[in-house]
């Protein structure tokens, strides 16, 4: 699976009014935390993320992840 991210400069929480932090938070900072949550759900399936990061600072961010 191939992910390409943009992030928004502060973090949209209208969906889910619950999980917005008190102070705003970049798109970028609200990503860190979902991927730290979501990550040992990965590994649990045997899925690991192969590849990611930004060229040269330039946007979208890349993801590739595999699971079995």
């Amino acid at each position: 699976m191939l992910n390409l991210l943009r992030f928004r400069d502060i973090a949209d929480y209208t969906s889910h009014p619950e999980l917005t932090p008190n102070e705003p938070i970049s798109g970028a900072e609200a990503f860190d935390r979902y991927i730290k949550h979501a990550l040992p759900f990965l590994h649990e399936s045997e899925g690991e993320i192969v590849f990611m990061g930004n060229d040269i600072g330039l946007r979208p961010l890349k993801i590739l992840a595999c699971s079995p």
